[in-house]
């Protein structure tokens, strides 16, 4: 039960890696879902399968194992959860800012 318990935490850093937060453009919240279907649908049918939702988990699994050596540890764990926070903060920032080309109308 311990050890399930120490992986809960990596098993939802690697979830939370898998979203798109790597995305140029922050896009509402209307259009993200559609945003995650078409960057997790490998063959652009408009369906995301079983097997085209694990390759993109594997492709997040590589990234996060920074030594390459087929296991995630404490300090690749870390790493990511700081990388992962530093990108959601741009975003919020980001958010926060007008859209380029908006203007306020005048009263």
């Amino acid at each position: 039960m311990r050890k399930k318990n120490q992986l809960m935490p990596l098993f939802m850093l690697l979830t939370v890696a898998s979203l798109p937060v790597l995305a140029e453009e922050v896009k509402p919240a209307a259009t993200q879902p559609n945003h995650m279907l078409k960057m997790m649908d490998g063959d652009g049918d408009g369906r995301v399968s079983k097997q085209e939702f694990m390759d993109k988990r594997a492709q997040h699994f590589e990234k996060m194992d920074a030594n390459k050596d087929g296991f995630l540890d404490q300090q690749e764990a870390t790493e990511m959860r700081e990388k992962m926070g530093g990108m959601m903060q741009k975003m919020r920032e980001r958010q926060k800012q007008p859209a380029s080309g908006s203007h306020t109308p005048e009263p």
